[in-house]
């Protein structure tokens, strides 16, 4: 089954929002789209009602792409930031982005608490 279905069917069966990047194949061609879409529910918790939003994110997939296949060509490492899902660190791996950082590697913390291990050491 495709990603974005699997995403679709464990946000039915959980309750949890769901957040999906897809390509939609047009006679015109390609689109990259973003859906969001989160539950509503009603006083015992049960989901009543979802909302979403579908957004063209087409010229920022291509600014992306675009930035990964210059940084390849002049061998350049790039520093992807705001990496927050498993499926973003793939994309980034899939266009040799090794290097990320956001809340999916750590959260926000005070500095004196980031410099702690460091004085340990």
């Amino acid at each position: 089954m495709p990603p974005t279905l699997l995403a679709r069917q464990h946000a039915l069966d959980t309750g949890a929002a769901v957040e999906s990047d897809y390509r939609l194949r047009t006679p015109y061609g390609d689109r990259w789209l973003r859906a969001y879409a989160k539950p509503r529910r009603d006083a015992s918790g049960a989901v009543t009602r979802w909302y979403g939003t579908l957004d063209d994110i087409d010229d920022r997939k291509r600014a992306e792409q675009a930035i990964l296949g210059l940084a390849r060509q002049l061998d350049i490492a790039v520093l992807a930031e705001g990496v927050e899902t498993a499926a973003q660190a793939e994309y980034l791996l899939a266009g040799d982005c090794a290097d990320a950082q956001g809340y999916l590697s750590g959260r926000a913390m005070p500095a004196a608490q980031a410099m702690a291990p460091l004085a340990a050491a």
